[in-house]
Order: structure tokens, then C-alpha cells, then sequence
């Protein structure tokens, strides 16, 4: 029997810088820092990748390798970027996280390196800072690129015969626009509508350990192989509160929707779509703390231009 030599992964370098207000990083009727730690969040809790999340850990400054690198070296700057923005609404951050895999023995390509730059951020453009049934322009680009080592790491799983990616992200693309949409807010956040280029796994089925460039490499934690959930794309997605402990989460964008085109041709062509349906309950246990129970039921018609069948549950 062939023995199978497994790919070790190591993260080389991690750097997140944030500009924008921390106080306005998610809608005014959210709760502030110290609260968010203790766990009071939104129904349902925001995904690891959604602007909303990304806008707070860059904020955080989450633990790195030094203590004080070299984004500290800007804070008076981003403090004045801060004041002149606020007036406007617009919060905006940047990331960029760096990737360096390596695998043992074999043939093929045995290293990879590669960075993912991303910049996103929100605009309120409708309603006072404080507005109970204010409107937001979201947006989250992305650029991702290979260090040197001839593949980026999203590449290294074919080439040391892994059935599964070594990582979940990380591999080569040009700057694209994945994230453009506009959020409406009616009371707070008892209804919230999405109407633009959508992310599904930002609203339906998400999970704490998600992010590959936050949490852990491994596609065994970062992925979800049973969800045929499509790319990014056009859609709508309208998430209700019901209680402080209670959510539903429904929508529809196109099946066929990918991070790297506009999706106008194949949502408006084709006409294939990806549905879901979610209801949550999010109570908070003694002990415990906050925790997220939810039931997901989606549907997705087979795509005419992927040519992926069509699947449900």
C-alpha cells in the first residue's frame, strides 16, 4: 500500500489595517465593543467574512506575532482619517494576510505562497446617524496574488494529491469587486433587505470557524462540502428579527453567481437560482454564553452555463 504523505501548513504573516469609525463599524442600533465581546450581537450573528465582522477585527487589532507592528505607526493618522469621514457616513477597512504552505517528500510542487489584499467598508446614504430606517451601500474587493513559489496555496492540493484543498482561499485573482449591495434597515434591525451582489454564506448556514485567513487553514473547518451554495451573485436576502433570541434568514440570487464577473449575463440569461430558507435561535446559556442553533433548507436549480446539476436539502 502507497502511503499518503500529508501537507503541513504554517502561516507566515498575518497584518490587518483598519480606517473608519469604530463606533459607526456596524449600524448604529448594534450594540457597542464591550457588549459585542460579551456576546450580544444581532439575530442572527454576523458571518466571520461579512463587512460588518471585518470592519470590527480590523478595529480589534487581533493578537499577531509582535505586539507592535508597524500599523501602529499610523494610528494618528487613521484618528484624523476618522473625524473627516464620520460626517459622511463611510467607514471603510483594509486586510491584507500573507500564506505560506509546505508539504513533505513527494513529487510535484511541495511550497506555496501567496497574499490576500482586501478592502471594504459601508456608506450611509439614507437616515441620521442614530436612524432607526437607515440605508447603507456595502462593498468588499479583493485582490489575491502568489509570493514567489510559481503556485498561490489554493493550488498546492492538486499537487500533492489531496483530495481537499490544502486551504480554503488563497489562490490567484485578479481585483475584483465580490461584494456590492445595498442594505435597508426598518426599525433597527428588526427587518433588514439586501438587494445586490450577494455572498450566501454571509446569511444562510454559517459557522464560527469559517474564515481561512482568520481561523483555521484546513478546509475540514473553513469549508462545508454538502453546501452547494453558488458564489457570490445577484439576489435579495431579508433577514427578520423576531425576539432577542429568535431570526429567519430567506432569499434568492443566481445559482451561477461568481466573485469575479458581474453576474448581469447569467442571472438576467439564464435565470437559474439558488434559494434558502433559515431559522435561528440564539439564547444565551449560563456558563455557556451565546450560542447559535440554526435549521437551513435551500434549493439550486442546475446551472446552463457551469454546468452544475441542480441540489437541495
Amino acid at each position: 500500500m502507497k502511503r499518503q504523505r500529508l501537507p503541513i501548513g504554517l502561516i507566515a504573516v498575518a497584518a490587518l489595517v483598519w480606517l473608519g469609525d469604530r463606533t459607526y463599524a456596524q449600524p448604529a442600533t448594534q450594540p457597542d465593543e464591550l457588549a459585542y465581546a460579551a456576546g450580544l450581537t444581532l439575530s442572527p450573528p454576523p458571518a466571520p467574512e461579512s463587512v460588518d465582522e471585518e470592519l470590527i477585527d480590523a478595529v480589534s487589532r487581533p493578537a499577531g506575532i509582535l505586539p507592535f507592528g508597524p500599523v501602529s505607526l499610523l494610528d494618528p493618522a487613521v484618528k484624523q482619517l476618522n473625524e473627516q469621514l464620520d460626517q459622511y457616513g463611510l467607514k471603510i477597512g483594509f486586510s491584507y494576510t500573507a500564506l505560506y504552505q509546505a508539504a513533505t517528500g513527494g513529487p510535484g510542487q511541495r511550497q506555496a505562497a501567496g497574499g490576500d489584499a482586501d478592502l471594504f467598508g459601508n456608506w450611509r446614504l439614507l437616515g441620521p446617524k442614530d436612524g432607526q430606517n437607515n440605508g447603507y451601500l456595502y462593498f468588499a474587493g479583493e485582490y489575491r496574488h502568489d509570493m514567489g513559489t510559481g503556485i498561490a496555496p489554493g493550488g498546492l492540493g492538486g499537487q500533492v494529491g489531496s483530495l481537499w484543498g490544502t486551504t480554503n482561499g488563497f489562490g490567484e485573482q485578479p481585483m475584483t469587486l465580490k461584494e456590492i449591495y445595498w442594505e435597508q434597515h426598518f426599525s433597527g434591525d428588526k427587518l433588514i433587505l439586501r438587494v445586490g451582489k450577494l455572498d450566501p454564506e454571509n446569511y444562510y448556514n454559517n459557522n464560527y470557524w469559517q474564515s481561512d485567513s482568520k481561523y483555521f487553514v484546513n478546509k475540514a473547518f473553513s469549508s462545508f462540502p454538502v453546501r452547494a451554495f453558488p458564489g457570490q451573485g445577484l439576489g435579495v436576502n431579508l433577514t427578520a428579527k423576531l425576539s432577542d433570541d429568535w431570526y429567519i434568514s430567506t432569499g434568492f440570487q443566481d445559482a451561477q453567481g461568481k466573485k469575479t464577473t458581474s453576474g448581469f449575463d447569467t442571472f438576467f440569461g439564464d435565470f437559474n437560482l439558488f434559494g434558502a430558507f433559515e431559522v435561528g435561535y440564539t439564547p444565551t446559556i449560563a456558563d455557556l454564553g451565546k450560542g447559535t442553533y440554526r435549521l437551513t433548507g435551500w434549493y439550486r436549480d442546475a446551472g446552463e452555463t457551469d454546468g452544475k446539476p441542480h441540489d437541495g436539502v
